[in-house]
């Protein structure tokens, strides 16, 4: 992860863009832009604003160092907010690539990795598990280019209005692991990301399944050694 604008700056162009990539899907799910207006002139001004919860405050101070400006304050929840022209300027005009830096941020922003048990009505000392992922959004068309990348199905919430796209045929959920392999995640979802890996993958071992998540090699040995450092309770 970077730490510094200056590292950010410095970087390659690859690894830069990935980060700004990563940064357009994670406020495409948790920023919140609008127009203010400035005293004493009362000239309107650009503003972006990130909350997250205290737990989660470090990748606030990560957008900070990317952008290179605003302030980060912390009370009952934790809020990232610029209202800098400069600093705008350099989002607002990319366009997203739908690649896998995009997936990152829209999985570090509202991603839910999800493992479900139920009951065998042949076998009831055993329990069928299936595998999913989702994401919600407050804008379907954002999800689009999901269905074209990885499949699945868009739904709306008839709660909150929300959109969630929500994926769980076993090939597509190696695809968006390869993925997220190839582009971290940034936020504290990478724990709960290689929890959801080492189930996956002892699943897919006992099931005699040809394909892992990590094309063929062994993930469950590898994502043990990491989730050993995280409690489970």
């Amino acid at each position: 992860m970077f730490t510094t604008t200056t590292q950010v700056l410095g970087s390659s162009e690859t690894a830069r863009g990935k980060s700004w990539q990563w940064l357009i899907g994670f406020i495409e799910t948790q920023g919140c832009l609008g127009i203010i207006k400035r005293k004493p002139h009362g000239a309107e001004c650009l503003s972006l604003s990130i909350s997250r919860p205290l737990k989660d405050t470090q990748i606030l101070y990560h957008i900070k160092c990317l952008l290179g400006y605003g302030h980060v304050k912390l009370s009952t929840v934790g809020k990232y907010y610029v209202a800098n022209r400069e600093a705008l300027a350099n989002i607002l005009p990319l366009k997203c690539s739908s690649g896998g830096g995009w997936f990152a941020g829209l999985i570090d922003g509202g991603g839910v990795f999800l493992v479900t048990l139920k009951h065998n009505p042949k076998a009831q000392e055993k329990k069928n598990v299936s595998f999913s992922l989702a994401i919600s959004q407050a804008e379907g068309f954002v999800l689009g280019p999901l269905l074209e990348k990885l499949g699945g199905r868009i739904r709306k919430n008839g709660k909150d209005h929300t959109f969630i796209w929500e994926v769980k045929e076993k090939k597509a959920l190696i695809r968006a692991v390869r993925l997220l392999k190839k582009h971290p995640l940034r936020t504290k979802r990478r724990v709960d990301f290689l929890k959801w890996c080492k189930a996956l993958e002892l699943t897919n071992y006992k099931s005699g399944l040809r394909y892992s998540p990590n094309r063929g090699e062994s993930l469950g040995w590898k994502t043990h050694q990491q989730t050993k450092r995280f409690p489970t309770h």
